[in-house]
This record gives structure tokens, sequence and C-alpha cells, in this order.
């Protein structure tokens, strides 16, 4: 009898010490359209008057949804759900919060790139019976001699 109490307590008492001093905070993550977004970053930051800390983090399923445990503090958390061609989504968690259920609906944001202009000269030009080599495509500044570049040349051979 004694051992069947001993059983039942421990069973319905385990949950609740998995869960204390932690805050469970979940949801899923979705776009303006209600459609899921998978593979987003969601941060938690523990917040201080002076720093901002990141302390834990999860990745969104395939379905949109992600789940945190937060270790139960004094301190503001906050977290962010983060994704590339989306605005960040913020939630900020109260430390009288345990559990929190939240979802984000990230609006598009474009991102617009700079131009990158790819300058290049051919190491090698064949030009009729003759090959040109640019000598500073190949020298990485560990040559003494004229003969050490030669050796690093393609198709070249030094006796």
């Amino acid at each position: 009898m004694r051992f069947g109490i001993l059983c039942w307590l421990l069973i319905t008492a385990t949950p609740f010490q998995l869960t204390w001093g932690q805050v469970l905070v979940k949801g899923n993550v979705q776009s303006q359209n209600q459609q899921a977004l998978s593979a987003v970053s969601v941060l938690a930051y523990q917040v201080t008057s002076s720093d901002t800390v990141l302390i834990k983090y999860a990745i969104t399923d395939a379905k949109g949804f992600f789940k945190i445990n937060l270790p139960k503090s004094e301190k503001t958390h906050l977290i962010k759900a983060k994704a590339l061609g989306f605005a960040d989504g913020i939630l900020w968690v109260s430390p009288t919060d345990t559990l929190l259920i939240h979802t984000f609906t990230l609006a598009p944001k474009e991102l617009q790139l700079r131009e990158v202009v790819v300058k290049s000269q051919m190491p090698i030009q064949v030009k009729k019976d003759t090959v040109v080599y640019s000598a500073k495509a190949f020298a990485d500044g560990t040559e003494k001699t004229v003969e050490d570049l030669l050796r690093k040349l393609p198709g070249v051979k030094v006796n």
C-alpha cells in the first residue's frame, strides 16, 4: 500500500518538478497570409538595464512551431522571431509569467542589396602560340628567387 502511494506521488509530482522554476514559451510563426514559416530563429534574451544577453534559442519546425524553456528569473526576457525577408517579431516576457503561448505574425520586409562589381584578370592568357602568365596571380610572398615563382606556374618544370 505504501509503495503504491509512493509511486502515485512520484508520477503525479514529476511534471510539476520539471517545470518548477521555468518559463515555458511556445507557439508558432506565420506570415501575414497565415502560412506557417519554417526554419525561423526564435531567440530569447535576458534584458537588464545595461545589457541584453542571448540565453536560449529555437528553430521552428516545418509547421512553424517552437518551444523554449527559460530559466525563472527576476529579469525581463525578450523573445524575437527572426527570418530572412521578414521584419522581426517581438514578445516581452515578464518575471511573473510561467506559460506563454504566442503566435508571431511576421510582415514581409524588403532587403535591398548593394551593387557588387567583380573585377578579375585572367592569370593565364593564350595568345596564338604564346602562353602569358601573370606573376602576381601565383606569388604568395614566400618566394625568394625567380626559380621559386616558376615552380608555382602550372605547366612549367624547373630543372
